[in-house]
């Protein structure tokens, strides 16, 4: 982006930039073009045949207008807030009715156990990399017996009590490359947390279950039996028992308070007769306007997120056993050289690099972009490692309505539309249709734009915007790799099948704004398209107009750059399966070419989840880090047992022979020599 900002700075670099149209050979950079040229030019770029030269425009938007909308003066002002009607984030004293005392007490806790590289211990029982969904609630379940357990979290830890909850702030602060993360093509948008607790900080409270068809895939595609539901129908399976666990300490209800843009989509859903169910939250006080600004931190403690339940359950162990180290980049994990052997991680905090041992397992819950990436970092030759991406790629239809619907006011996914849920082939993969936060920073960066005078007319009237959002459960699949740099790339393309169902959702979105009222529907095409009542009619959208205006949608396509498209979940780099063969992980998250290296995120999901992933997340890492804590003789068999049995049919479960080819050649001897260890540390324990 800097070299872009610095080629358009000059005549050479413009003209480069805006090749073949009728105001490329103007001797002049593009701050120095009039109005109306500056405007060509940017036209130029948005409808260029060239996909590099439409990447150029939207990485343009994204950043200038998603900036203008968001950014605040030392005031706390902006200069077009007042023109929108947007009142900033809540003042201070505005939700003076929540406790803010526990809050405190969590500071301090936290405060009490972050160490730094000259406190850091050299050794402990476990190091969890990681703490949003699967790794707050891993360090947590792994120090209930007094164990030592070290987090490392590359994010620098942002106080509660420091968050301003101002967009572009949180941007900076809280999420992957301040907001900016993007595929490799430039073409969607990836919102990811970067944060202490992850994407539980900065997420919508939304508290959906795994769809029951999901997990049913899981286990006859996947050979994933503990996702089966208990038969007895008791919620005892060990997938439902973990289930139970996470709600009940997050708080999950659905006693929830449905703000405008919500009672939008249910009054849409009633009269297209489209099935809707409310989408239960993990706020304490869900009623709060302050609610919509969950998605820049929680300063209040409102959201039960992992920052505020598991990490503060794991701080204030009776022990203290569980250690905090912030700002720190996990470079590597030193893998040991024998079956069932100790691991290490190479770790650097400020320009400072140490080694530090886990005497039992080394917990990766980096997240699906992260945690392949530190794999691959670290040698892990798996071909499944950073494979089969899923995304949940979403774009959105607002409607623009006569009264005031202020969608960035009160909790934002309160309700869950599931009509198209199973797909336009019934196999599952369909579209779920919710309401987003409606912040302008956001907004700004994905609605069209073809000329200030055009963008600034529809910015004003975003008070009065409803905006549905079409979640698609991901068909196809995409990968993380990583550069020469180290940094992660994702490379991901929509498949056809997943833009199919996409379309057929944006279909029932645009009924459900027409039939709550909306006069105007548009979609988030470069090009704008406008769905209004016809001229001399009676001022009404009509059933054929919108069977006109999305067959045309479809007939004009989900070009790269071309079209409004964006993600906060990714899922599935990681996968669990039965064998690796097929999988990077196994039933028990446990890497397959590498003992005691356990993945516990949303990586290792089978497929995509089909619904909004944290309770799924922090539920598989329930799952798993309690069967590791709770272990025991015939846990230990199975699991040794079964892996040696992988490496004698499909080798050492990375994609050449590595360290793991060790194992291989100690075969049974490797399974009884562990199986010996275990029992002589059972009798020092006892």
């Amino acid at each position: 982006m800097k070299l872009l900002l610095t080629a358009l700075s000059t005549a050479v670099g413009t003209n480069l930039l805006i090749a073949m149209t009728t105001v490329s050979t103007i001797p002049f950079a593009f701050p120095a073009r009039t109005l109306e040229q500056r405007t060509e030019c940017l036209y130029s770029l948005m409808t260029s045949s060239l996909e590099i030269r439409r990447k150029v425009f939207v990485g343009l938007k994204r950043l200038i207008l998603g900036l203008a909308l968001s950014y605040v003066d030392h005031a706390g002002k902006n200069i077009y807030w007042e023109d929108i009607t947007y009142s900033g984030p809540p003042k201070t004293g505005q939700d003076a009715e929540f406790p803010k005392l526990h809050i405190e007490q969590i500071s301090s806790t936290f405060k009490s156990s972050t160490v730094d590289l000259e406190t850091v211990s050299p050794a402990y029982d476990y190091i969890v990399i990681g703490s949003g969904a699967g790794g707050g609630v891993a360090a947590s379940t792994l120090g209930e017996n007094g164990a030592s357990v070290l987090v490392c979290e590359k994010a620098t830890p942002v106080p509660q009590t420091s968050m301003s909850q101002v967009e572009s702030e949180a941007f900076g602060s809280l999420y992957e490359n301040s907001g900016l993360l993007t595929t490799v093509d430039g073409n969607l948008i990836i919102l990811a947390g970067s944060s202490l607790g992850g994407g539980t900080t900065i997420n919508w409270a939304c508290c959906l279950d795994t769809p029951a068809y999901v997990r049913d895939e899981w286990v006859e595609n996947h050979g994933l039996e503990q996702f089966k539901p208990d038969p007895s129908g008791d919620g005892s399976g060990a997938f439902d028992l973990a289930l139970k666990h996470i709600k009940k300490r997050i708080g999950v209800t659905e006693n929830v308070t449905h703000n405008d843009n919500n009672k939008t989509l249910i009054e849409g859903c009633d009269k297209a007769g489209f099935k809707w169910k409310v989408a239960p939250q993990n706020f304490k006080h869900p009623h709060l306007p302050s609610c919509g600004f969950t998605c820049f931190g929680d300063k209040n403690g409102n959201k039960q997120g992992t920052a505020v339940t598991f990490l503060a359950d794991a701080a204030s162990s009776k022990n203290k056993n569980t250690h905090f180290l912030g700002g720190c980049y996990v470079n590597r994990i030193i893998r040991g050289k024998f079956s069932n052997s100790v691991n290490s991680v190479e770790v650097t905090v400020n320009n400072i690099t140490r080694t530090i041992t886990a005497n039992k397992s080394i917990i990766v819950s980096a997240g699906s972009l992260h945690t392949p990436g530190l794999l691959k970092r670290s040698k892990f030759t798996n071909p499944h490692i950073g494979a089969h991406l899923r995304l949940h790629p979403c774009t959105a239809v607002v409607g623009e309505f006569k009264d005031p619907v202020a969608g960035y006011q009160g909790a934002p996914m309160t309700t869950v539309c599931t009509e198209d849920e199973m797909g336009p082939t019934g196999d599952g993969y369909g579209a779920k249709i919710e309401c987003p936060s409606a912040h302008p920073g956001l907004m700004a960066s994905s609605l069209p734009w073809t000329s200030g005078k055009q963008y600034r007319e529809d910015i004003k009237k975003l008070n009065n915007t409803s905006a549905i959002l079409i979640l698609q459960r991901d068909f196809g699949e995409g990968t993380v790799d990583v550069g020469a740099d180290g940094q992660v790339r994702v490379d991901y393309k929509i498949c056809a099948k997943d833009k199919k169902s996409m379309f057929k959702s944006m279909r029932s979105a645009v009924q459900i704004l027409r039939l709550a009222g909306s006069k105007k529907i548009s979609t988030l095409n470069s090009i704008p398209r406008h769905l209004e009542p016809k001229t001399g009619g009676k001022g009404e959208i009509l059933d054929g107009d919108v069977e006109q205006f999305c067959l045309e949608n479809e007939r004009l396509g989900m070009s790269v750059n071309g079209f409004g498209v964006f993600c906060a979940h990714q899922m599935g780099s990681c996968r669990m399966g039965i064998s690796s063969e097929a999988s990077a992980v196994d039933q028990n998250g446990e890497c397959w070419e590498a003992d005691n290296v356990y993945v516990m995120d949303a990586s290792v999901f089978p497929t995509a989840s089909g619904s909004n992933p944290m309770i799924t997340t922090l539920a598989i890492s329930r799952m798993l880090s309690k069967r590791l804590l709770d272990g025991g003789e015939e846990f230990e068999r199975e699991r040794l047992q079964r892996r040696e049995e992988n490496r004698r049919k499909f080798g050492d479960g990375g994609g050449k022979t590595g360290m793991g080819g060790v194992a291989v050649k100690l075969g049974l001897v490797g399974v009884f020599v562990a199986l010996a260890y275990f029992q002589y540390q059972k009798k020092i324990i006892i």
